[in-house]
This record gives C-alpha cells, sequence and structure tokens, in this order.
C-alpha cells in the first residue's frame, strides 16, 4: 500500500500551486460584515425619526440589522456597500442593543434613543472644559444620558459618556449645551463633535458641490483648503440621523477679505449641509463669536490691504446673525463674552445656555415660554437733533447690564452709562453717541453731531456695548446704514 500512497502524494506535490489559485476561484472569499465607526457602544440614535444604518460586506452579501424591536435586512451591492432604514425609536431610556450578522456578528451595546445634535465650528467650539474655570465644578457629575461621539488625532472615533473622567476632554460650549437641552427635555442628548482645534476657513467646511459658483481666493499656506474639512470630518457622518446643528466659526475668515461675504457662504454651507444630509431642512443654531481686539474710534473701519483685511469682526457677526434669520435657524449672540485683551476667559457656560436657549425655539417650538434673544434693531427715527433706535425682543424694558462675570452666573458691577454706541450725520464720519433708555428704545445723541441720520453698535472687534433686556440677553450689534466697505 505504501509503495502506491507515497508515489501518488509525491506526483500530487506538483499540482498545489495551481490548487492555491484555483479554490479562491471556487469558492468565494467572504469579506468581513463592518460599520463604520460612527456606529459603537454607547451610542446615541435619533429619537422619533427613520434611522439609516450602513456599512460594508461582500458584494450581494445578506445583511440583517436590529435593533430594539425593529428589523431590516439587506444585500450589499456590486462594490459591497450596504444600507438599510430602521422605524423610528422612543426616546424612553431603554438600553438597546444593535446587532448586525452577515458572514459574522457584530453586536454594539448600551445603546438609547434621543436627540443627537452635530457641534461644528473652531474656536470657542472646540475649548475643552478642562480649559474653563467651572469645568472642574461642572465635570464631576456622571450623566449616563449624555454622550459624546469623539474622533481622536489619527481620525478613529468612538462614543464616550459623561462621567467625571471624561468630562474634562469634553468640548465646553456643546457640554453645557447638552446639560441644558436634557434637563428640558428628559430625554438623552448625543453630541457628535466636529469642532476643529486648528483654524478651519469656512469653504472648507463646504462640500465641493456647494462651493459651486462661489469666489475663492488662493488658499493660504498653513490653511485646510476648499471642502478639505467636510471631507474629513462631515462625510463620514452622512446619512446619520440628527435632530440639528449647533455652530461657531469666524475666526479664521477674520483677516481675509471673503470675511465681507461671510453671510453668503454661511448660507451656502446651512444648504448644502440641509441637502447632502437628505432629511429636510433641519434645525441649525449658530453662535456669533465675541471677535478680538478693538480700537480706539466708535466704529472700526474696515480695511483691505495686499490681500489682508483688517476691521471684519462686526462684518462676520453681521453676517452670522443675518443667517439665523433664514427658515429652521436660530441665533445665539456671544459678542459681550470673552475681551479685547484675552484677559477675560470665553465664557463657555454662557454661551452653551445661549445655544440651548435658540435650540428650544427652533427645533422645540418652545415659542411664548422664553425669551431667546436679546435686543434687535427694528427700525429708527429721527428727532430734534437725535435717533430714536426701536427693538424687538426687548423683553418687557431694556438695561444697562454686563455678560455674567466668571462663569458661574454671578454679574460683575454694572456701569451706569451705555457704551457702544455711535452716530453720523451726512458728512459720514462716525462719533461715540449718548445713549439713554426709554422704555424699550434708545434715544442717541452727540454734541459733535448736531443732526444725526444713522447709528451703529457694538461696530468694533470686540464690542463694548452693555445694552441688554430684563432675561440679561445681551443685544446684537446692528447698523442703521447700508454702506459696505471699499
Amino acid at each position: 500500500m505504501r509503495k502506491v500512497i507515497f508515489p501518488l502524494i509525491k506526483s500530487m506535490k506538483r499540482f498545489f500551486p495551481y490548487l492555491a489559485v484555483l479554490i479562491p476561484a471556487v469558492i468565494p472569499l467572504r469579506g468581513v460584515v463592518s460599520l463604520p465607526p460612527l456606529f459603537g457602544d454607547h451610542m446615541v440614535l435619533q429619537q422619533r425619526m427613520t434611522l439609516p444604518v450602513w456599512g460594508t460586506a461582500s458584494p450581494g452579501e445578506h445583511v440583517l440589522v436590529s435593533c430594539g424591536e425593529r428589523n431590516a435586512e439587506t444585500l450589499a451591492d456590486e462594490s459591497g456597500h450596504w444600507r438599510v432604514t430602521l422605524r423610528p425609536l422612543d426616546g424612553d431610556g431603554e438600553r438597546l442593543s444593535l446587532i448586525v450578522n452577515g458572514s459574522n456578528r457584530i453586536e454594539i451595546h448600551d445603546v438609547v434613543a434621543g436627540d443627537v445634535w452635530l457641534a461644528a465650528g473652531e474656536g470657542e467650539m472646540a475649548l475643552p472644559l478642562s480649559g474653563t474655570s467651572i469645568g472642574s465644578r461642572a465635570g464631576a457629575i456622571a450623566d449616563s444620558g449624555t454622550r459624546f461621539f469623539l474622533r481622536d488625532k489619527a481620525g478613529k472615533g468612538r462614543w464616550v459618556v459623561v462621567t467625571p473622567e471624561t468630562a474634562p476632554s469634553l468640548p465646553a460650549g456643546p457640554f453645557f449645551f447638552a446639560r441644558d437641552i436634557r434637563a428640558v427635555r428628559k430625554s438623552p442628548v448625543g453630541i457628535l463633535d466636529c469642532a476643529a482645534t486648528t483654524p478651519a476657513p469656512i469653504h472648507s467646511w463646504i462640500s465641493q458641490s456647494g462651493l459651486q459658483s462661489l469666489a475663492l481666493r488662493a488658499r493660504k499656506p498653513g490653511l485646510p483648503g476648499p471642502s478639505l474639512i467636510y471631507s474629513s470630518m462631515i462625510k463620514p457622518l452622512l446619512p446619520f440621523a440628527i435632530t440639528g446643528v449647533i455652530w461657531s466659526q469666524g475666526s479664521s475668515d477674520a483677516s481675509d477679505p471673503t470675511a465681507l461675504r461671510h453671510r453668503i457662504f454661511l448660507q451656502r454651507l446651512i444648504h448644502d449641509w440641509r441637502k447632502v444630509w437628505g432629511q429636510g431642512p433641519f434645525p441649525f443654531v449658530v453662535f456669533s463669536p465675541p471677535g478680538t481686539g478693538g480700537a480706539e474710534l466708535p466704529v472700526e473701519p474696515c480695511r483691505i490691504a495686499n490681500g489682508m483685511a483688517h476691521g471684519t469682526w462686526p462684518w462676520i457677526r453681521e453676517g452670522i446673525m443675518l443667517s439665523a434669520t433664514t427658515p429652521g435657524t436660530g441665533g445665539a449672540e456671544g459678542s459681550d463674552l470673552g475681551s479685547a485683551d484675552s484677559d477675560r476667559p470665553f465664557d463657555a457656560l454662557v454661551a452653551g445656555r445661549r445655544l440651548a436657549l435658540a435650540a428650544r425655539r427652533v427645533a422645540y417650538g418652545e415659542e411664548s415660554d422664553i425669551e431667546v434673544s436679546g435686543p434687535v434693531y427694528r427700525s429708527k427715527a429721527i428727532e430734534a437733533g437725535k435717533i430714536r433706535i426701536l427693538f424687538d425682543h426687548a423683553g418687557g424694558g431694556l438695561v444697562v447690564g454686563t455678560a455674567p462675570d466668571d462663569e458661574s452666573g454671578r454679574f460683575a458691577s454694572v456701569s451706569p452709562v451705555l457704551k457702544g454706541f455711535a452716530v453720523r450725520g451726512k458728512e459720514g464720519k462716525w462719533f461715540a453717541a449718548e445713549a439713554h433708555i426709554d422704555d424699550e428704545s434708545i434715544v442717541l445723541s452727540s454734541n459733535a453731531v448736531p443732526h444725526p441720520v444713522e447709528a451703529r453698535y457694538g461696530w468694533t472687534g470686540h464690542s463694548s456695548g452693555n445694552l441688554y433686556n430684563r432675561q440679561g440677553l445681551p443685544a446684537r450689534p446692528f447698523r442703521t446704514d447700508s454702506d459696505q466697505p471699499q
């Protein structure tokens, strides 16, 4: 027998290399079913909305997805991509498991349904809780119903539950925003952290199709180019179901002439994101940053020279807040936070609370219960040697105020004199104005301007204005004129 078998095996060795090539052709190798990093333990799924779930597998592979009592199945397409849609979940706090079955099995645990908000932008939006004076106290409370999706430097993401250990590294503004929303809505809150820790001009956040027809300047060295951040941070999230977006950005554009067109870019971004997400005009809440620097003049001039722009912060803030007037959007004012010489830390607690107030109106329809805005310029009336300014959102009366001092809600001493107002006559030169409160209007005058015709408020890099309503919300910087920088 050995004389027969051994020669046979020896002769078959010549065919082993060919068998190694032929076997895969006869028995196809199957790819592993996978999900993007956005789907992971401790995640929050958007409540009361159909839920897209997607990933990769072998072409034609059968994939079954379940979460709670919701099930869906599909076949991977020719490129190995698959996507299903689960029926809506109720935000009742129940801990669920998301299970995906194909050639392998994926189990994701501690999944809850709630409201998912995308927090995006730069600067203030990226400040960690550990960088605020209140951070050590605020982060000491664990809250298993609030979770953040965070990315590391390599771009890999994971969901974390708010605990005293994880809180210090969380972005402070979104942290306080989520805390207020959770307190009011009584359901879990998930934050998709998409804040850039380095300068990020607005054109880098818009998709290539969204930038079509917009004139762009040459890319500055060291700054991300058009659509770069969109591709790396926003596109991987599509089409994850969300409640809406909170947004704060502008410092990267302050020295660029395109700052004068910030409104156009921001409105294009809002339209672009709503389009690529494919879930309709979701709420978009924008934050108007405090800006930096100051000016000895009552109105800071805007100058453009050698491709650089100066004095653009008032125009950026105007563009941001004008964008907040489009349907489905809201604005939170932050021009009174921070300081001209950076000796006062940015107040992330107040910023988060104001964003939450605006979101409660835009996303949750709390129309009459709360005041969500400070005084907003409505109209002017020319009187004998004076200008009267009328406001919406006067909140039952105007007051001289200040932003909360030290992020604790305690107010600093209040100046009895209104600041930040300027007037001009027909000759066009601006002078500081004396301002007096008259119920829900402001009366302006100046000895240097016998016949004032126009007015501005807070029109400097960092606003020195101190006009508030009785709810403690600051007036938005404004101008009555329609002049444009040359």
